[in-house]
């Protein structure tokens, strides 16, 4: 990528070939998109002092090289579809604004504690990749998608803060993992356990719309599932 205007307020330069961006500032740009190109390194040379995303899925990441950039601004990262093995803590200390992070199909072993310093983190997409345990999370959190990881355990609270403070988690999608149990939270509507080793049907609480616990190992189920609840998948 050449010297770009100065003016820029997005860029934009998804599915090409790109593997090298030349230093320069680029003092009004906002949103900065090279998903799938051929970047196998964050260009640290560029100074975006005002960028609130970062889209860098489908590249040759290998490792996130870019945390002494990043502006408070950031709402959202995406990184998926890398090769990369693990997350360094700095990406969650100082991005108080960090309203989505998506991860998914790298190599990632473990997700920093430091994520519960993220208080406006609203989607978290991890989903393939090797993690087995998660910390705990910000209250937050409205979505989380951890499907076909290795995750053996999910805490009755997986939140960080006092447990009386309202949790709005509603969507949670943990298929395809080695849970034996699941305690599920007041506020999630939507709940995708399929393809883990549960033995008993998770409660069913008011707000509960969607359940899929297909592919488990359960051995009973209640006489009757509630009518609130718009689907429920047992297979």
């Amino acid at each position: 990528i050449p010297e770009l205007n100065k003016s820029l307020k997005k860029f934009i330069a998804t599915n090409n070939k790109i593997n090298k961006v030349i230093e320069q500032e680029i003092s009004s740009l906002k949103e900065f998109a090279l998903n799938n190109n051929e970047l196998d390194s964050f260009p640290t040379e560029l100074k975006i002092p005002k960028m609130n995303s970062i889209l860098i899925n489908h590249n040759n990441f290998r490792e996130i090289n870019f945390t002494n950039i990043l502006s408070s601004k950031i709402t959202t990262i995406d990184i998926s579809f890398n090769q990369i093995e693990s997350i360094p803590k700095e990406i969650f200390t100082n991005l108080p604004n960090l309203h989505a992070f998506y991860a998914y199909f790298n190599k990632i072993t473990e997700i920093p504690a430091e994520i519960s310093n993220c208080k406006t983190l609203f989607t978290l997409d991890i989903s393939y990749n090797p993690i087995k345990k998660l910390p705990k999370l910000p209250r937050s959190l409205d979505r989380i998608y951890a499907s076909n990881c290795q995750i053996e355990s999910f805490d009755d609270d997986p939140f960080v803060g006092p447990s009386t403070t309202k949790v709005f988690l509603s969507h949670v999608d943990l298929s395809g993992n080695n849970l034996e149990s699941f305690s599920n939270i007041e506020s999630v509507q939507i709940l995708n356990l399929s393809q883990n080793r549960i033995k008993k049907l998770p409660l069913i609480t008011e707000n509960l719309r969607i359940l899929d616990v297909s592919m488990n190992q359960i051995e009973s189920t209640p006489d009757s599932i509630p009518q609130i609840i718009s689907g429920v998948s047992i297979t």
